[in-house]
């Protein structure tokens, strides 16, 4: 746009650049519901490790397999956002 048409873009810019700066970005907005996911040797994902391994699995002798399952991991969002 800038070579072919060289009026609209220098009238372009100049709009653009008295726009109002405060105006949320896409990026943002499409990062804001994304929660960061805890390193492997974080301590809080290693308690919620031994949690499901000690209390459901041992404990309550489900099997191994529920952590597969998407009700599972739909759960463990719940319980906290980062696993």
């Amino acid at each position: 746009m800038r070579s072919k048409h060289k009026a609209k873009f220098d009238e372009w810019q100049k709009t653009w650049k008295n726009e109002d700066k405060s105006q949320r970005r896409i990026k943002s907005i499409s990062n804001e519901n994304v929660a960061v996911q805890y390193l492997d040797n974080d301590p809080r994902q290693k308690e919620l490790n031994a949690a499901i391994i000690e209390k459901l699995i041992i404990e309550l002798g489900l099997s191994l397999s529920i952590v597969d399952r998407a009700e599972f991991k739909n759960f463990m969002k719940t319980v906290d956002k980062k696993i």
